[in-house]
């Protein structure tokens, strides 16, 4: 049996982006590192900030909003801070206790729409419960959202129009800007999109990136199928005349890759109704990459015992904004006596398939497992 390598580049709610080799060979391995592009971006904004001002313009002015002292968002806001400061921007924190009213924290953020020297500002999620994160996001002005959750920032995103953009599609639309504008060395033929999106306003900015790139776009469905040498890539989810808009996560694709006796299942954000749908079509898996990145409301035990995976990945930042992997998702995936690998302690996680052998490579891993 040959050597598989799946690599999962990207993801929005259902894109992947996967590499087939049947022998594995480190020349023509394209690996991508993201903290020298972040690096790179970080001095190019740095640079145009440095024009601006020159040209007697005004600094950029970042504010973010903390509430309470949960430690991932302290050093997620910290880390905001420290990147303003090396972009060139000015930057408040703004805090308040746990404690904090409802009332007063709204009029903070209509006091922050109001200040002329604040071009954007965040709020940290979560909140503590008392505080209704949607009316929060929805009192933020539209123009100064720079999270990209307001609604109305959400719909101009779907039709294709200026707007603050959330941080996962608007990386994906920047990578496909880089490779339209000839700026990076990483080339994409095909951007898979779920059905359930074709002709729908929220393709709509994918479209026009992927036409600029060059790209071609395929939309995937229940039962299609790709195939190369001994792998077979199924796809589960969503099914053909499904919707889901207003329900992404429920219609995320759901792949499963089958390399002899070895089944991994890729399963997006998947949660809710779409988590059920699976629940028919999918096979017992020895790699399951968690959904939506060990989200409390994704991968329940019902699903787990389906599934029964030797190993699980987790895919997430750390810290993290809304407490993913969550406690008890953790807990569900040891009852099963799962193996769990995640990125914010194994960076890049590699599975490789060795004959009878599956073999773990991270940052803090390098094992191997029989097939069972």
């Amino acid at each position: 049996m040959q050597n598989f390598l799946l690599f999962l580049l990207c993801r929005l709610t259902d894109l992947y982006y996967i590499c087939w080799k049947e022998s594995f060979n480190k020349e023509i391995m394209q690996l991508i590192d993201g903290k020298a592009i972040s690096e790179q971006v970080k001095q190019e904004i740095a640079a145009e900030v440095a024009e601006i001002v020159a040209k007697g313009g005004k600094r950029p002015h970042l504010a973010a909003i903390l509430v309470g002292h949960d430690g991932g968002s302290e050093t997620y806001v910290a880390a905001k801070v420290k990147a303003c400061e090396v972009c060139g921007f000015k930057s408040s924190l703004i805090r308040y206790e746990a404690d904090v009213t409802e009332e007063e924290l709204l009029a903070k953020v209509r006091e922050l729409n109001e200040d002329a020297d604040v071009d954007g500002f965040i709020v940290q999620l979560p909140l503590p419960k008392h505080i209704s994160e949607q009316k929060v996001i929805e009192t933020i002005d539209y123009r100064k959202d720079v999270d990209g959750f307001h609604p109305i920032n959400v719909g101009r995103m779907s039709i294709g129009l200026p707007c603050y953009v959330s941080a996962t599609p608007n990386g994906i639309l920047e990578l496909l800007e880089l490779i339209g504008e000839q700026k990076t060395a990483l080339r994409i033929r095909h951007l898979f999109l779920p059905v359930w999106m074709k002709g729908s306003e929220k393709e709509n900015p994918f479209i026009l990136a992927a036409q600029k790139a060059g790209i071609m776009v395929e939309y995937l469905k229940k039962g299609d199928e790709i195939r190369a040498g001994e792998l077979t890539v199924s796809v589960l989810h969503p099914g053909a005349g499904e919707d889901y808009t207003g329900e992404e996560n429920a219609g995320s694709v759901v792949l499963q890759l089958s390399c002899g006796a070895c089944r991994a299942l890729l399963t997006g954000d998947l949660e809710g109704s779409g988590e059920e749908e699976v629940l028919g079509a999918a096979e017992r898996c020895q790699i399951l990459k968690v959904a939506h990145h060990g989200s409390r409301n994704s991968t329940s035990e019902a699903f787990l015992n389906r599934i029964q995976p030797q190993i699980s990945l987790i895919s997430c930042a750390w810290p993290g904004r809304y407490g993913h992997p969550h406690r008890e998702l953790l807990e569900r995936l040891r009852a099963c006596k799962s193996h769990i690998y995640g990125t914010p302690v194994d960076g890049a996680v590699t599975v490789q398939l060795k004959r009878d052998r599956l073999a773990v490579h991270g940052y803090r891993s390098d094992v191997e497992f029989p097939v069972s």
